[in-house]
């Protein structure tokens, strides 16, 4: 009985649909040689000898089975050899003649006859049989039901699984080991570097103080390498040179040497030249210094800043609010240098051009020590530097111009140091700059000139006692936040600018003894946070204006003293309640004295001497004879009236801030005349000169 045929259609490979016969296959015996009775494997598909004797009910070709001829497999071959893609030459293929029958399968390339072909595994691993009919006889396909063909044919899928699955894991394999790889090289460098940094921070801290062997000569020039020419030439052509000692101290440490940054080496030169430079055996404090088992921000550092402790001596407040609070450590955390304090240390000697090496440097202060000059042109370098202290440098020298380079300076202070030359206009370009003293340098020349306006920032003006002179710009009313202007005996010249009224937090105003002339202009009563101004020593002329009353914080001094001021005294003065001193003498005042500056309760300097005074002295004023340190009116020959006898003995203390003030002979000063008399002078009529009691 015919079995119901199941018709699907599959494809070639080259594309072709075919109706699938599932009708019963009849049965080929296919017996090998014993030679050829072993198994044989390709990947996981096997077929033991057992099988090729046994009946092949169906075997594949893309789909069809043969059946029904039977063939002899050639000799000594291995099936394995038939499923290689390798595989030796086969046998010539049979011809069909009969190639139109019904079911033969023809093979291309042969005239379009049907010719058998050897077995080979197609693309699903299923294993292709040879089938060679009988002499004439024609091979005939016929279709196979899915479940026969299941059975019939051996697979590898699971093989080809295994096998990528094989191969998938080598991947990763050998992509974690070349992971693990990247992660030692990374864990090695971070290792390195954290060793290089333990060794550093370990040598600097604990590494005792022996000397090492000479380096060799590659670390030896890689380090002499990071120096001038100047310095190497310094090093090699003098072995007392600051330079010289300061490099075979180095050398002492080598090992450490190695493990060190640029920076680091050139920081601990330069404080080692620094300190063989100026004496540093002789130091007053040399605590650390030049310890190779120290890290160098533990050397000695003086901790405050040195004008601070000595310009209050004179005036209270001079540095209210410089650099303070004070920085916190000298070395920031990288371990650079950034505060150099040594003053009052007993530094003798020149500052080294190896100063300028440290770089990260913010301010230096030396003042009070035994240095030469000058500020060498290097000082450009130093980009982060805010602030220069010296002073009494024996030879300042010329200001270099490179200044000009330090965008963040801020501060400059030094006193007495006998700077030359003209000061660089450069400085006036840095808008930074709050604290500008060379005081006492009378060699120093220039001018204010109008760039100082650009200095908005600048708080403190000393060029007292220098030859920094010509007219106060009307510019300088841009200075609104300056607290202290000291410009006396600087050679200034001209008439005073109505600007200086813009100056509402000046504290304190000092042009005394220069060569200024004209009058004082009537805004400076708008200086009302002036607590100390003076005038004396100039040329001045016309009556004191009336505003002065309106500076009421007005508490150390008010000083017209040696000008040729007219008119009367205002009695407006007598509002400065808290004034100390009150300087009138040396003038060509006329009028009486007014009976208002019996008002000054707190005063300890009154000096009215040398002018056309006229009319008795007020009793209000020899009233504040408990307070009173000096007390003069004599030179005015007009003024009349009798001193009382508690007037006679004033002892008072002397509370001036001027020096030159305290010196002076304490006590009552007038002309003992026919018309003013009292104490020792006898009011006879008798005329004297002069009488001190």
């Amino acid at each position: 009985m015919d079995t119901p045929r199941k018709q699907t259609t599959d494809e070639y490979p080259d594309g072709a649909g075919f109706h699938r016969n599932s009708t019963m296959e009849e049965e080929v015996n296919v017996d090998y040689p014993d030679s050829r009775k072993k198994s044989a494997q390709r990947g996981s598909c096997e077929i033991s000898p057992e099988n090729w004797s046994s009946t092949v009910a169906a075997t594949s070709f893309n789909g069809l089975t043969t059946s029904g001829v039977e063939s002899q497999a050639p000799g000594s071959r291995d099936v394995h050899d038939f499923v290689a893609a390798d595989m030796e030459p086969l046998p010539p293929p049979i011809l069909i003649d009969r190639s139109r029958e019904p079911g033969a399968f023809p093979m291309p390339g042969f005239g379009g006859r049907g010719v058998t072909r050897p077995a080979t595994r197609t693309e699903n691993c299923s294993l292709e049989v040879p089938w060679f009919g009988e002499s004439g006889s024609l091979v005939v396909a016929n279709l196979v039901t899915d479940d026969e063909l299941q059975s019939a044919i051996p697979h590898c899928n699971e093989a080809e699984d295994n096998e990528r699955v094989r191969q998938d894991n080598s991947k990763q394999i050998r992509t974690y080991m070349l992971l693990a790889i990247i992660l030692l090289v990374a864990i090695g460098m971070i290792a390195i570097a954290v060793s290089k940094s333990s060794k550093e921070s370990s040598s600097a801290m604990t590494m005792p103080t022996t000397a090492s062997s000479p380096p060799p000569a590659s670390v030896e020039g890689s380090i002499l390498s990071m120096f001038s020419q100047e310095t190497i030439l310094a090093i090699t052509s003098d072995k007392g040179s600051p330079q010289s000692k300061a490099w075979q101290w180095m050398l002492e440490d080598t090992p450490l040497l190695s493990f060190l940054s640029d920076e680091r080496v050139q920081q601990k030169f330069a404080l080692a030249t620094l300190f063989y430079a100026t004496g540093g055996e002789l130091w007053e404090n040399s605590t650390n210094w030049l310890n190779h088992s120290i890290h160098e921000c533990s050397w000695y550092n003086k901790p405050d800043f040195s004008m601070k402790e000595v310009v209050n001596q004179y005036y209270p407040g001079y540095l209210a609010g410089f650099l303070e609070p004070l920085p916190a450590g000298q070395c920031n955390e990288d371990g650079f240098y950034q505060h150099l304090w040594l003053d009052r240390n007993n530094l003798v000697g020149s500052l080294p051009p190896e100063l300028y090496l440290l770089t990260a440097l913010q301010t230096f202060s030396a003042a009070f020590n035994f240095l030469h000059g000058p500020i060498s042109s290097h000082i450009g370098k130093l980009t982060a530097l805010e602030g220069l202290v010296f002073s009494d440098l024996k030879d300042g020298g010329i200001i270099p111009s490179e200044i000009g380079l330090l965008t963040n300076f801020q501060v400059i202070s030094s006193r007495n140091s006998n700077f030359r030359g003209t000061l660089p206009s450069e400085i006036w370009k840095l808008t930074n700059l709050f604290h500008f003293g060379l005081s006492a340098n009378p060699q120093l020349k220039g001018t204010l000139p109008s760039e100082i306006g650009n200095c908005s920032k600048l708080r403190w003006l000393h060029t007292d006692d220098t030859s920094i002179g010509g007219t106060i710009p009307t510019e300088f009313g841009l200075l609104q936040d300056l607290d202290f202007a000291s410009l006396f005996s600087s050679g200034l010249s001209g008439s005073l600018p109505s600007e200086l009224g813009l100056l509402t937090r000046i504290t304190l105003f000092s042009i005394f003894e220069n060569d200024l002339i004209g009058t004082l202009p009537t805004e400076l009563g708008a200086m009302t946070a002036s607590t100390l101004l003076s005038f004396r020593g100039n040329q001045f002329t016309g009556t004191l204006p009336s505003e002065f009353g309106l500076l009421t914080e007005l508490s150390i001094s008010l000083n017209f003293d040696n000008n040729r001021f007219t008119g009367t005294v205002p009695t407006e003065l007598g509002q400065a309640s808290n004034l100390l001193e009150l300087k009138l003498f040396d003038n060509q005042f006329t009028g009486a004295i007014p009976s208002e500056l019996g008002h000054l309760s707190s005063v300890a300097h009154l000096s009215f001497a040398n002018n056309y005074l006229t009319g008795s002295v007020p009793q209000e004023i020899l009233a504040l004879h408990p307070t009173l340190y000096t007390l003069t009116f004599s030179g005015n020959q007009m003024l009349s009236g009798s001193i009382p006898e508690e007037v006679c003995n004033i002892n008072g203390t002397c509370r001036s801030t001027s020096k030159h003030t305290c010196e002076a002979f304490p006590g009552l000063s007038f002309d003992c005349t026919a018309l003013l008399c009292g104490c020792d002078c006898s009011c006879q009529g008798t005329a004297r000169n002069e009488s001190q009691v």
